[in-house]
């Protein structure tokens, strides 16, 4: 496939040399490059101009489109569009999902921070492995939320912590299933992770080629940014 690829973030280069160790052919765009054809799309731009470019993209190819995501997209569509939120596919995560329909409340955090996108990962994990939420509520330190609260749908309740404790950029989630049994699971991910970026892309290629059913859309990241930050209003 000609898959072109939007630079703008330093992951961009990596989405673009794993597409083209897969056998695509990958032509890199630059964020004020005019529409430009092709079989697919990944949006790695900054994001003062993410949404604009999604909306160009999106009825007419697959996408897929980094994290955060400000504003509402399409919930279905001609072309499916993905999250791309590499640590979804960490073998740590997708292992704990296959578990989650039985735990009753959890936990999750990381140790570090850099504004409010880590905690928005966080997030982002919590809805990927418990749904959807019923309600939520953050506990800010200042301009930083530290704290978030959520009912999920499912009847978990989870809650996501970050902040600057030893800065060891360790990440975590502990678990309570509907037997008593707790699971803790503790481990460090680096910014971008070669192998689950390599899961990620491999698993948005399914989904193009309908292979798979299930993915992690847009809608996902969004319901996350919501729950953080509050709805954006125009």
């Amino acid at each position: 496939m000609k898959i072109n690829v939007i630079e703008g973030t330093a992951n961009a280069f990596k989405y673009a040399a794993v597409l083209a160790g897969l056998g695509h052919s990958v032509n890199l765009l630059k964020p004020d490059d005019p529409y430009t054809p092709g079989d697919a799309v990944v949006i790695a731009s900054p994001l003062e101009v993410r949404e604009r470019q999604f909306m160009t993209y999106v009825g007419v190819c697959p996408v897929l489109c980094e994290s955060p995501v400000t504003w509402c997209p399409p919930t279905r569509g001609k072309h499916p569009h993905m999250l791309a939120a590499h640590w979804l596919f960490t073998p740590t995560v997708r292992r704990l999902r296959s578990t989650a329909q039985w735990v009753t409340q959890a936990h999750l955090w990381f140790d570090y921070y850099y504004g409010n996108l880590q905690e928005l990962r966080e997030m982002v994990t919590a809805l990927y492995l418990f749904g959807p939420l019923r309600d939520s509520k953050v506990f800010r330190r200042g301009q930083e939320v530290t704290v978030a609260l959520c009912h999920h749908k499912s009847g978990v309740l989870s809650t996501v912590n970050c902040g600057r404790h030893s800065m060891t950029y360790e990440r975590g989630i502990r678990m309570t299933y509907d037997t008593g049994k707790v699971e803790q699971v503790v481990w460090s991910l680096p910014e971008v992770d070669d192998d689950a970026c390599r899961e990620m892309i491999s698993h948005w290629l399914r989904v193009i080629n309908d292979e798979v059913t299930e993915w992690p859309a847009l809608a996902l990241g969004y319901e996350a940014y919501v729950a953080i930050h509050g709805e954006e209003t125009s």
